[in-house]
């Protein structure tokens, strides 16, 4: 589903920031 992409997603862009 795109909203578990999207989570995925955005726990890698708080991690690279």
């Amino acid at each position: 589903s795109e909203e578990i992409f999207a989570g995925a997603i955005r726990e890698v862009k708080e991690e690279t920031g």
